[in-house]
């Protein structure tokens, strides 16, 4: 059940940043992000009991390099934003958020690091590749060669951290 739950999270804050993107305005963007997101740790706290002093450093740590390399991807125009921002609220919500599902729905990565690296490589460009339907993000030519090869090391080095973290947990 707890698997389940986790999937329909990772799959529910992927859809509420995406479509809340696309129909709400900044101010009401801001509130739902940030309201979610604020959430989603004290969810994950009482649901899944994760949040150990490692596993926030973890979740902090992982957010900031998706942060950065999602900045780093705007900068030079692999990912084209909104001209009004340099970093897109829903994208910084995204990456908020994201980390947490390596607790539950993203766990199985930590044993199988190799599909770990499979699954970003695919479906880190398969995710981005949504925005310019929704007209929120747009591509390069080549996003695919650098989102997917960002996602796989993210994946990788994510897993590998979690894995090294779950040796020893102290719930606070």
């Amino acid at each position: 059940m707890e698997k389940l739950a986790g999937f329909l999270y990772t799959s529910g804050s992927w859809w509420i940043f995406v479509l809340g993107a696309k129909y709400l305005t900044p101010t009401h963007q801001s509130l739902l992000f940030g309201a979610f997101v604020v959430l989603s740790v004290i969810l994950h706290h009482l649901y899944f009991k994760v949040l150990t002093k490692k596993n926030i450093i973890f979740w902090i740590t992982f957010s900031l390099i998706g942060i950065t390399g999602d900045a780093i991807f705007l900068a030079f125009d692999i990912l084209k934003g909104p001209s009004e921002s340099f970093f897109p609220l829903w994208l910084l919500g995204l990456w908020l958020v994201f980390p947490l599902n390596f607790f539950h729905s993203l766990e199985k990565f930590t044993e199988r690091k190799w599909l770990g690296i499979l699954f970003g490589a695919i479906g880190g460009p398969l995710a981005y590749s949504a925005g310019p339907a929704f007209g929120i993000l747009g591509l390069s030519e080549f996003f695919y060669l650098y989102i997917g090869a960002f996602w796989a090391i993210y994946m990788a080095l994510a897993s590998i951290v979690l894995s090294k973290f779950k040796s020893s947990t102290k719930t606070i």
